[in-house]
């Protein structure tokens, strides 16, 4: 077997370049990126499959040359590009997936003596939320779609004599979309079964007993919040601003419209009466409510109607000081209080930047002596966020 030819001799760019080699193994196609920099090279393997995610690692090219005798030829990233490439394209390279790991075997042959190499590459974090996004997007541009396609269907049905070939790749489309759409029903069925039966539950009920059910328009459209725990924040709004919450509208979601400070005040500047939800890296779930508005400035405002709560311990934190009910800050998101009683720093979700500060004795809200009444933070120190989220509280 003829071995890859050896590569031009060359010098590592400084300016960083990436390329892309098409790599088609027994039963999967992979799309390999290497990246190169002037001291360090990226290689990175892409399935189309978004919840099998990518695989990446960073090279030097000191470690590049102790993965096998072979490349202590090289002497730059340019030309171990140059060899992979020519690897590929003579079929010489192997990918074997597992479900933490990813590894590419090249097999070289020098001399008749047959040599594999392993370069073992560690997956990466997939955003399922974000993919969760999109793939319920389409779903509903698929809904809306759904009678043009059955027409334009049985039209490419008609033509299938004149252009076949369009019509197999049509079909395949709408074979795909279909699939989301058998997904997206049995989603339907299952939230409309738990409504049935919350229904049939409720009629069991005395009718003295039975639970108000919450008007579609004010329905919390959170991933962090439980519609069943709203009411605790609706009474404590209400009963502060002395007026009927009429719809609940979502502005922002750190996970789908990007963590970083800029992101939310870019979707929450100058509105007023928004709910802040977090959710910790220990899963505790906590925010605040505002009738003032948040601003790219840097400033402190008062609010006689602000308030911060527990959704685990089912506890409103009363505001004792109203001159420093919250505090504004472009570089940062929404926060509350003297002395970071709650502060969302500029990217909570990548940075151990959300911090809370129950026990500082000059705290802003009343906590009744519990030193960790929000977060498992609770000392100014600094923990990550999984999730946060502002809602606009629209009255009558």
């Amino acid at each position: 077997m003829e071995d890859a030819p050896l590569p031009n001799m060359s010098i590592t760019p400084k300016e960083p370049i990436s390329e892309k080699i098409d790599i088609i193994t027994e039963d999967k196609a992979y799309k390999l990126i290497i990246e190169i920099g002037e001291i360090t090279m990226k290689i990175k393997i892409e399935n189309e499959d978004p919840f099998i995610g990518t695989y990446s690692r960073f090279f030097s090219i000191r470690e590049i040359k102790e993965l096998h005798p072979v490349f202590n030829m090289l002497n730059s990233f340019n030309e171990f590009l140059d060899y992979f490439t020519a690897l590929a394209k003579n079929k010489k390279i192997d990918i074997k997936q597992t479900d933490e790991s990813i590894s590419i075997n090249m097999t070289v042959e020098y001399l008749l003596k047959q040599n594999t190499i392993e370069i073992l590459l560690t997956q990466e974090d997939v955003n399922y939320n974000k993919i969760s996004k999109l793939l319920k997007n389409e779903i509903v541009l698929m809904k809306e779609k759904m009678n043009d396609m059955e027409i334009k269907y049985k039209n490419i049905i008609e033509k299938q004599n004149e252009n076949n070939m369009n019509l197999v790749e049509e079909n395949n489309n709408i074979k795909i979309r279909m699939k989301s759409l058998e997904d997206e029903n049995q989603y339907i069925k299952d939230e409309l079964n738990k409504c049935i039966n919350y229904i049939n539950l409720q009629k069991n009920k005395p009718e003295e007993k039975k639970d108000e059910i919450m008007p579609i328009n004010q329905k919390i459209n959170s991933s962090i919040m439980k519609s069943e725990e709203y009411d605790l924040i609706k009474s404590a709004i209400t009963e502060r601003t002395q007026k009927d919450i009429k719809e609940i509208k979502k502005l922002y979601q750190a996970t789908i419209d990007g963590s970083e400070a800029s992101n939310f005040h870019k979707l929450c500047d100058n509105i007023p009466n928004t709910l802040i939800l977090i959710k910790s890296e220990g899963d505790r779930r906590f925010g605040g409510f505002t009738s003032e508005c948040w601003e790219s400035s840097i400033k402190r405002k008062n609010d006689k109607n602000a308030f911060l709560f527990s959704l685990d311990k089912k506890k409103i934190y009363k505001n004792k000081n109203y001159s420093y009910s919250i505090y504004c800050n472009s570089l940062s998101g929404p926060c509350f209080g003297f002395g970071n009683t709650i502060k969302i720093g500029k990217n909570v979700i990548k940075e151990k930047t959300l911090k809370t500060f129950e026990s500082n004795p000059e705290c802003s809200y009343e906590f009744d002596g519990d030193s960790n009444a929000l977060s498992e933070d609770g000392k100014n120190e600094g923990i990550l966020a999984k999730e946060y989220e502002v809602f606009q509280i629209i009255f009558s």
